[in-house]
């Protein structure tokens, strides 16, 4: 599944590198989800990711909370 994720993410990457945009499309490496960041072309700079950086924080403090769950319940 997640490397349906990645190559999905990769070809809507270079979609949006054909129309010269600063938009980036990437799988956060520790919850596997698709991330979409709004950059200025000329500073690099983020504008806007979707989900938001507190989301995907979040999701990693559950996945190790339900992990230490598992682990005491083994």
């Amino acid at each position: 599944m997640r490397a349906q994720v990645e190559m999905a993410a990769q070809k809507i990457q270079n979609f949006a590198n054909s129309l010269g945009k600063g938009i980036n499309f990437v799988v956060d490496t520790s919850s596997g989800r698709a991330v979409i960041r709004v950059t200025d072309p000329s500073t690099n700079e983020t504008i806007r990711q979707i989900p938001p950086e507190e989301s995907l924080r979040l999701a990693r403090m559950v996945d190790y909370l339900a992990s230490l769950l598992v682990d005491q319940r083994a």
